[in-house]
């Protein structure tokens, strides 16, 4: 379990810099979320993979 530990940290990393980005960037462009209909669709391809 030590051994994944590295990867599964720079993916969540890219991840939170992934989302801090994009939200900063739809911040400025899209303040509605209902303007983003991947958005949902992103979130749960996420949570499918981290089961």
């Amino acid at each position: 379990m030590k051994r994944n530990w590295l990867p599964v940290a720079g993916m969540l990393f890219l991840f939170a810099v992934f989302f801090a980005a994009a939200g900063g960037y739809l911040l400025f462009k899209a303040p509605k979320l209902s303007d983003l209909p991947e958005f949902p669709s992103v979130i749960g391809a996420f949570r499918l993979f981290s089961r």
